[in-house]
């Protein structure tokens, strides 16, 4: 008499001859449904095979599983609309990614712009230097924002007299400037 346990298929081989027979009947019908929903056949095959990896993982924790073609085509649906979803999401990032880095080209000075205005800075360094300390120094106040008030205090002259001592530093510095640049 021969033993009925030596006649009896190891779970794990039965498991995965009914996982293969699972495959083959089902996996045109589920690329098929992704490849229509994704319109990338490499991606739609990515999630395939994901799909069919989930079953097979499904399969050997419970191994009596009814309704597997349902199961399989929701598990598949959802991971493609993930994917789309994240795609989405993706290119969503990249176009702001896109969009901020050309607002940041469009931000950057023009170097020739940086040139001239790095010499002209110099230059207006150079004639400042030329000037008496205090014209100087009540131009620079002025253009640093200072009130008539602060730079009074600041020089300790009268705030009365900073407006004609204002007006003559800059004619000064007008006509040094105009001088230096050639005209």
């Amino acid at each position: 008499m021969v033993n009925v346990k030596e006649r009896r298929i190891p779970k794990e081989k039965a498991l995965e001859a009914s996982f293969e027979e699972i495959f083959h009947s089902h996996w045109p019908r589920v690329y098929g449904v992704l490849i229509r929903l994704l319109g990338d056949p490499d991606e739609a095959e990515d999630i395939s095979l994901e799909a069919f990896l989930r079953l097979h993982n499904h399969l050997a924790q419970s191994v009596q599983m009814d309704h597997v073609g349902g199961w399989l085509y929701r598990v598949s649906s959802n991971l493609g609309l993930n994917a789309l979803r994240s795609k989405k999401r993706r290119k969503l990032y990249e176009d702001q990614a896109a969009a901020d880095l050309m607002a940041q080209e469009s931000d950057r000075p023009d170097p020739l712009d940086e040139v001239e205005a790095s010499e002209t800075r110099k230059q207006v360094r150079k004639i400042l230097t030329s000037m008496k300390p205090r014209s100087a120094q009540i131009l620079v106040l002025r253009a640093s924002g200072f009130t008539y008030q602060e730079i009074a205090e600041t020089l300790r002259v009268s705030q009365a007299s900073i407006g004609s001592l204002l007006s003559r530093a800059q004619a000064d510095f007008e006509k040094r400037y105009r001088k230096a640049d050639g005209g």
